[in-house]
């Protein structure tokens, strides 16, 4: 996948980009932070910003992770970036078809191994909705979650755990739903039944947390085992599902 990218260092940023797109972001490569002092911020949180600007025409998300503090930072140079997991999941996701947006650059600057901050820059999902406001914004539950089943479903049949499938982390709109957040991803092909179960048992802790009803949780895994087989019933599932470790705890939890 190296063919797909060019690799740059400036002003202590190491940059990787999508070869079509180094025209267009160099500017905004250059000097990141001179555009986000303009950009609509979305989110701000402990050691993490994100943005909405765009750039020569092109609408970019843009999110920035920096330090947590000093075991972190200690953490940060004996592994990879969120940035650069990020990255390398997003090419692979594109050379199977999966549905997640275009990573089109990451950057990160390091002093003596240590992280100080790195970007993500992707396209941005126009009209995107997370699962929870897309269901609150009056559409069809149980249509809705047949859709997200089902592309979950070809997800893990083509081999990815996303390993934090919360709600927050599936955007819609009325043409397609993305996953968000892969930094905690893994290729595995065939996928393990463990790891689908996780993924499942996560996003099932989420159907109680906002209430979805006992039919719109019946199509989900019927729609679900129709993209990826297992060899089992809906209602099998569901009981494997919810035997996954920590899910009756967490929804007793939710319960109280």
């Amino acid at each position: 996948m190296r063919e797909k990218e060019v690799v740059l260092e400036q002003r202590g940023l190491v940059v990787h980009v999508r070869k079509e797109w180094l025209e267009v972001l160099r500017e905004f490569l250059l000097s990141p932070e001179e555009f986000l002092k303009t950009a609509e911020l979305l989110k701000k949180d402990r050691g993490v910003r994100a943005w909405a600007l765009e750039v020569a025409g092109k609408k970019l998300f843009v999110k920035r992770y920096t330090s947590k503090g000093p075991v972190h930072t200690v953490k940060s140079i004996f592994r990879t970036s969120r940035a650069q997991r990020v990255w390398h999941n997003s090419l692979t996701a594109d050379s199977i078809g999966l549905s997640v947006p275009a990573t089109v650059a990451i950057m990160e600057e390091r002093t003596l191994g240590v992280l100080k901050r790195c970007y993500i820059v992707q396209e941005f999902i126009e009209d995107g909705l997370n699962l929870y406001s897309f269901i609150k914004s009056g559409r069809d539950e149980e249509t809705t979650m047949g859709r997200v089943a089902r592309e979950i479903g070809l997800m893990h049949r083509k081999g990815f755990f996303h390993g934090d499938l919360k709600w927050p982390n599936i955007v819609l709109n009325t043409k397609r739903v993305y996953f968000i957040d892969i930094d905690a991803g893994v290729f595995k092909s065939p996928l393990p039944e463990g790891y689908i179960l996780k993924d499942l048992a996560r996003f099932a802790r989420d159907m109680e947390t906002y209430g979805s009803t006992e039919s719109a949780k019946a199509t989900f895994y019927r729609m679900y085992l129709e993209a990826n087989p297992m060899g089992i019933e809906p209602e099998e599932l569901k009981e494997r599902v919810e035997r996954e470790r920590g899910f009756r705890k967490t929804q007793r939890a939710y319960n109280k």
